[in-house]
Parts: structure tokens; C-alpha cells; sequence
């Protein structure tokens, strides 16, 4: 004879969270996101950053990886051989970089009250009076945005005398790598008018580290070469018949 012994059933559970924490859930969902096609990239430089100028010249938006890629190699552009005389970035160029930073932590302190990368950003800035004697907790937005205009000043008004604050183009890449912009129509809008300094120094940084210039081949065919010796032992952005210096 069957056994009519009913089945329990196991109770449902049903867990209901705020909207805060569910938003807080999808923007690490989006940060991991964001950090796999960034690691992607960077194990293809060369093509990814080829890529990211045909978007460019085609008006189209960057992802955050993408110009995550970009402000990498405007670090390693200012940082990488910077002692020698040849191959020291220009005041214009460290000006412009820090103001691109300005542009976009405008946008993270419309997300919050105050980073907390503040006194990490702070860090790579020359130093200031008003913030050396403050603990590091009560470092704010307003700090930071004070210490990189008082830098820009600096290099807008240089002379062949003044140190380069070479670790202060890090504040672009740090701010990129490590916040979530939610908006990014927003981060493209901040970025767009310094496109074409940010990718001066990038392309400048993709040759000093990897020993060799950045073409658009991928665009003109497979039997591109690059027939200019100048062009081909220089960071330079190439077209066919025309060369860039940075």
C-alpha cells in the first residue's frame, strides 16, 4: 500500500532590500564589469588603443575602461624616463592632464560628499600648508580641487626652472580605476574637450613603454608601412603621408 504521507513544503523565504542597497549591488556588478574590459584591453595595448581613436574621431562615447586605458598611459607619458632631458613632459601637458582630473572629480563629488581617495590624491600633489596638518579623515573634495588649481597655476606660469610634478598626472588614472561613474554620457562630456592632450601623452607613454609608435594601419589596409624614419623612431600618431609630434 502507497504511502499517502503528505510532502511538506519548505517555507519561502522572501527578503526584501532598499533601494539603496540594491543599487549599491549593481554598481559593484558594474565596477567588476568595468575591471574585466579594462584588464582586456591592457593585454592588447596597441589594438585597443588604435581602436579608441577610430571612436574618437568618430564622435562616439568611451567606456570607462576605455579612457581608464588613456589616462594609464598619460601616466607612464609623464613618469617614464623623466629625468632626461629629452624626454621630459611639457608644463602645457601636466596642466592639461590635471585639469581633465579637475573635470572629472567634479563629477564624484556630485556622488558623494567626499571621496575617499581624497588624501591619496593629495599624496601626489605638491604640498600645501593648509591641508599637511590635517588628518587624513578630514581631507576633503574642497581640499584636493584647491591643491590641483594652485598646481595647474603653477605650470600655466613656469619657468624652465620649475620642477615638473610629474606624479601628479597618477590623478586621472587613480580617480578612473578606482570610482564608478554612473553616468557615463556625463564622464564623456568632462573628458571630450581634453581629448586631444590626454592622447598626445597616452600615445607618448604607449612608445616610451612598449618601443613603438601607435598607426592607424588597422584603418588604411594591412600593407600599410610607415615609410617616415622620423616618424617610425618617434611617439608619434601616424596617417598615411603625415606625421604628429607630441
Amino acid at each position: 500500500m502507497a504511502d499517502k504521507t503528505p510532502i511538506l513544503q519548505q517555507p519561502v523565504i522572501s527578503i526584501r532590500i532598499s533601494d539603496e542597497l540594491r543599487l549599491r549591488l549593481e554598481t559593484l556588478k558594474s565596477a567588476k564589469e568595468e575591471r574585466l574590459e579594462f584588464v582586456n584591453l591592457l593585454s592588447e595595448p596597441t589594438d585597443s588603443l588604435v581602436k579608441i581613436r577610430g571612436k574618437a574621431d568618430a564622435k562616439l562615447p568611451l567606456s570607462q575602461a576605455e579612457w581608464t586605458l588613456v589616462a594609464y598611459y598619460c601616466q607612464q607619458g609623464a613618469e617614464l624616463f623623466a629625468n632626461t632631458g629629452q624626454t621630459e613632459i611639457s608644463y602645457e601637458s601636466l596642466a592639461g592632464i590635471l585639469e581633465a582630473f579637475l573635470a572629472v572629480y567634479g563629477l564624484v563629488s556630485k556622488q558623494r560628499k567626499r571621496s575617499p581617495m581624497a588624501p591619496y590624491l593629495l599624496t601626489n600633489l605638491p604640498s600645501e600648508r593648509q591641508t599637511e596638518a590635517k588628518p587624513s579623515e578630514e581631507i576633503a573634495n574642497d581640499d584636493v580641487r584647491r591643491a590641483v588649481n594652485r598646481t595647474i597655476h603653477m605650470l600655466k606660469n613656469a619657468t624652465s626652472e620649475t620642477p615638473r610634478p610629474i606624479h601628479t598626472a597618477r590623478l586621472l588614472y587613480m580617480i578612473l580605476d578606482n570610482e564608478k561613474f554612473l553616468n557615463i554620457e556625463k564622464l564623456n562630456e568632462a573628458l571630450r574637450p581634453y581629448w586631444p592632450i590626454l592622447w598626445r601623452v597616452c600615445a607618448r607613454g604607449h612608445y616610451l613603454r612598449h618601443g613603438q609608435p601607435l598607426t592607424d594601419s588597422a584603418f588604411w589596409g594591412a600593407d600599410f608601412r610607415l615609410g617616415n624614419s622620423m616618424c617610425s623612431t618617434n611617439p608619434l600618431w601616424h596617417r598615411p603621408g603625415k606625421c604628429m609630434s607630441l
